[in-house]
């Protein structure tokens, strides 16, 4: 798109950001995350944009999605080993009450059985 066919107010932050030649096409813009002035054919098409082009390089396009689908280059065992052990620090307290339940329900089995086996109550509250 020209930067004539623009509204006012925006214009200004427009024209600051890109390079124009005389036909008034874009033939250089800032990137937004690099932010380095970079050639119109570095970026990808964008028709929903006013100028045509994506906002960001395809440098920058290009590790935002790598990001954002492999998690940053993690492998997916990194991804488990992480959880796993952000699962453990959160869960220490929860995973300590369950084991002391199960040993709790295990002493009161060897209690019964004994008491069966010997014909007495002992560990049986009166």
């Amino acid at each position: 798109m020209k930067k004539d066919n623009l509204p006012n107010k925006k214009k200004e932050i427009y024209v600051s950001r890109r390079k124009f030649n005389d036909n008034g096409d874009v033939i250089e813009k800032i990137c937004s995350s690099c932010k380095e002035w970079k050639s119109d054919k570095d970026y990808y098409k964008d028709k929903s944009v006013l100028d045509g082009l994506y906002n960001n390089c395809k440098l920058c396009f290009g590790k935002r999605q790598k990001q954002t689908y492999d998690g940053g280059g993690k492998t997916k065992k990194d991804f488990i080993d992480e959880s796993f052990e952000n699962l453990i620090k959160l869960d220490e307290n929860y995973v300590d009450d369950i084991v002391r339940e199960i040993k709790m329900e295990e002493i009161d089995k060897r209690i019964d059985k004994y008491n069966k086996e010997n014909n007495t109550d002992i560990g049986k509250d009166n």
